[in-house]
């Protein structure tokens, strides 16, 4: 709780992205066995930001949804703490992405999401 009232100043801001100029963006981490119990610890960020971000430039950024906790299982190394972060980040950034393409498409149908990012390219 200290770490949160030290932060309380911090602002988060989302900002607006035309769609023809944005993409998701997926961050995540994990660290492994650092609880007394040895479990590892897990996180991802999946963001809005401009396609710009790509070619190393500047480019606005917007949270859309990110979570901390606690692996589902033991792991045996580092990398498998990664992975298991990694996966569930990449799951979450999918389920995100088809809010907006169910959102943006009418007629969307999660079998036909292998088209979606052409579709939503387009825009």
């Amino acid at each position: 709780m200290s770490k949160i009232r030290d932060l309380s100043h911090v602002q988060m801001i989302i900002r607006s992205i035309p769609l023809c100029n944005a993409q998701f963006l997926l961050a995540t981490d994990a660290s492994w066995a650092n609880t007394s119990e040895l479990k590892s610890q897990g996180g991802y960020m999946t963001l809005f930001t401009e396609k710009e971000i790509n070619k190393g430039k500047e480019a606005v950024v917007s949270p859309l949804r990110w979570k901390t906790y606690k692996l589902e299982r033991p792991t045996q190394s580092t990398l498998g703490a990664e992975l298991m972060s990694l996966a569930r980040g990449l799951a979450e950034c999918e389920w995100t992405r088809s809010l907006f393409a169910e959102a943006l498409n009418f007629d969307y149908k999660l079998e036909r999401t292998k088209n979606l990012g052409k579709r939503l390219a387009s825009r």
